[in-house]
């Protein structure tokens, strides 16, 4: 899943011509930085700066809401599309004023000045800078603006325009076209970047955006509600076009994401991750909902989730490899090992991962004492990873198990045992005790 990796809040210095579709709006105050936010270290990768687009009203009038989204929203989704593409720090700044005594959000219904943009920009640290004008009827229109801040030059101004049936289309080319405009070394990798294999219908972006904008605004403060709602968006986005990921994508990361925070009820989170098994009955969900149940401390449930998971598509490691945690967790060896010896038939994405699952299979099969089968998984767990210590430590206990079952080579398991010991301190970074301790007499 791709989230731009910071949500951060843009107060009106530039802007402050700016007609704002909120009437009565005034005294912005500052916002505080989304879960998302990084803490305020330097970073190597330059930083584009994402600004809300103004709305242009139209002839067909629009909700002062659906304004809000659709400003909000459309920079946003450009920013996500960039964001999974180039090596950028790709934040996102919005007006936020206060109206009765609340926080609002602000939405302008003119773009500012080049200059206004790139000073506001320069001001937070931006190296590039975009912003836009959108206006939507049975037809999406945008014009972009994409400036080099430090250079004081416009990179690419277009505007696009497409029925709505086409909109996540659009958005994908103004995506692409912005990157071509930067610099090679940012934006030059995108080129080699696939295409999305599918892109949504407007009803579908039009409820993630919603659901999107909703999240947006609870971390801000602006929105009041809970979590069903913005899950309920989700879920709707899902069930028009089930085979679109994001919308999935990101109510499992809110929706697990509020279960490791001890806040609030399990059930909400919970239920959505149910729901969305209904919609999409596939090893992704079933995944997601056991990775959320073991967060709420329900394991016996998320092992069974994780059961269905591989039940549905035996080929996932992942599924293999938590259903064998669960079974070690409640003392089942036997059937631990049997979902390892799943797992090691498939094949496993790194050398590193094949190493520590033969040592953890290794490991059950000394539990339940088939110490031959131990040993050659240990022994090739080694022979994988030789840096790690646990492996090694785990042969030293099946080489000094073989030599009590056999007294007739007992020196010679002993040995091979304290040589493997040896190495697992060795690793660890202990040192070894000498054999005469200083200032003590040889006898």
């Amino acid at each position: 899943m791709t989230r731009l990796r910071d949500a951060l809040w843009f107060l009106a210095p530039l802007l402050a011509a700016a007609a704002l579709a909120l009437p009565g709006s005034a005294g912005a105050d500052p916002v505080p930085k989304s879960r998302a936010t990084r803490p305020a270290t330097p970073v190597a990768e330059p930083r584009l700066v994402i600004l809300a687009f103004a709305f242009m009203p139209s002839a067909v009038p629009n909700q002062p809401a659906f304004q809000g989204i659709i400003s909000r929203e459309i920079p946003r989704e450009i920013g996500r599309r960039i964001d999974a593409s180039a090596d950028l720090e790709t934040r996102f700044y919005a007006v936020r004023s206060v109206m009765d005594g609340r926080p609002r959000f602000a939405v302008s219904q003119r773009m500012g000045s080049a200059e206004e943009v790139r000073y506001a920009a320069r001001e937070i640290g931006g190296a590039y800078v975009l912003d836009g004008l959108v206006s939507v009827t049975e037809r999406l229109r945008f014009r972009v603006r994409l400036q080099d801040v430090g250079g004081g030059k416009g990179l690419w101004q277009k505007e696009y325009e497409a029925p709505t049936a086409q909109a996540a289309a659009l958005l994908e080319r103004a995506a692409r076209d912005l990157l071509s405009a930067l610099p090679p070394a940012v934006g030059g990798a995108a080129k080699k970047v696939p295409k999305p294999r599918h892109e949504p219908g407007w009803g579908a972006l039009l409820d993630y955006m919603e659901a999107e904008d909703m999240a947006f605004s609870l971390e801000s403060g602006v929105y009041g509600g809970g979590l069903d709602p913005i899950f309920d968006r989700y879920l709707a986005a899902c069930q028009q076009d089930p085979a679109w990921d994001p919308p999935a994508d990101h109510l499992v990361a809110i929706a697990l994401a509020t279960l490791a925070r001890p806040v609030g009820p399990a059930e909400v989170p919970l239920r959505a991750l149910e729901r969305l098994v209904r919609i999409r009955p596939g090893v992704a969900s079933q995944a997601a909902l056991a990775r959320g149940l073991a967060a709420a401390g329900r394991t016996s449930e998320a092992e069974a989730a994780w059961g269905r998971s591989v039940a549905i598509d035996p080929a996932f490691i992942e599924g293999w490899l938590n259903v064998a945690e669960a079974r070690r967790a409640r003392g089942d060896y036997p059937g631990a090992a049997s979902a390892l010896e799943k797992a090691i038939a498939l094949p496993l994405p790194t050398t590193r991962l094949r190493a520590r699952v033969q040592s953890d299979l290794g490991a059950l099969y000394l539990e339940i004492n088939e110490v031959d089968r131990a040993i050659a998984r240990l022994e090739a767990s080694v022979r994988e990873n030789p840096e790690d210590p646990e492996a090694h430590f785990r042969l030293g206990s099946a080489y000094a198990r073989k030599g009590e079952y056999t007294p007739a080579q007992s020196r010679r398991w002993s040995d091979r045992a304290l040589k493997e010991f040896r190495t697992a301190d060795r690793l660890r970074g202990i040192p070894e005790a000498p054999l005469h301790p200083p200032g003590k007499p040889r006898i």
